[in-house]
């Protein structure tokens, strides 16, 4: 391995300098939090129609469930 490939992976890895933090890796295992969401179902609400309390609770709840996905990535990608 010569200087260029090391330093190359020392930027993946993001031991590199604060300044290369944005072109550090993301592991799928920091990803898993998005890929174990269940799939939302899919409400359709007619044009003009009216939602019910129940799919907008649903909405809600897959709502929050992403957010603290993102949530959780953020935090393992945060410098």
């Amino acid at each position: 391995m010569d200087s260029i490939d090391k330093e190359r992976l020392d930027v993946l890895a993001g031991v590199r300098a604060r300044g290369s933090m944005p072109k550090a890796a993301v592991r799928r295992a920091d990803l898993s939090s998005l890929v174990s969401l269940p799939k939302a179902s899919a409400t359709q609400v007619a044009a003009g129609g009216t939602v019910t309390a129940d799919a907008y609770n649903a909405l809600l709840a897959d709502f929050t469930a992403l957010r603290q996905a993102i949530d959780q990535i953020a935090a393992k990608v945060k410098p």
